[in-house]
């Protein structure tokens, strides 16, 4: 709380283009930026599927993935099947 705080006191803003950015859907490109950054090697997921998976099969899954991403930031919730740690 004290680290939101301070940057909340230092009055620093984003542009309006960046808050456009930053409030916009998810692209494909920071889908795969962020699935990339990801471990390997790590016990699945509770859908069962490592990230060795999506990592392999990302051209296959890509467009289906963001689209559910995005529906979730539009709605403000995941679907069932994602809502488990």
């Amino acid at each position: 709380v004290e680290k939101v705080n301070c940057v909340i006191e230092t009055g620093i803003t984003v542009s309006e283009e960046a808050n456009s950015q930053l409030e916009g859907p998810l692209t494909i490109q920071e889908l795969q930026t962020a699935l990339q950054g990801m471990q390997g090697r790590r016990a699945p997921g509770i859908d069962g599927l490592s990230v060795e998976f999506y990592k392999a099969y990302w051209d296959v899954l890509s467009h289906d993935l963001l689209d559910v991403f995005n529906e979730s930031l539009a709605s403000g919730s995941m679907p069932v099947s994602r809502r488990r740690a």
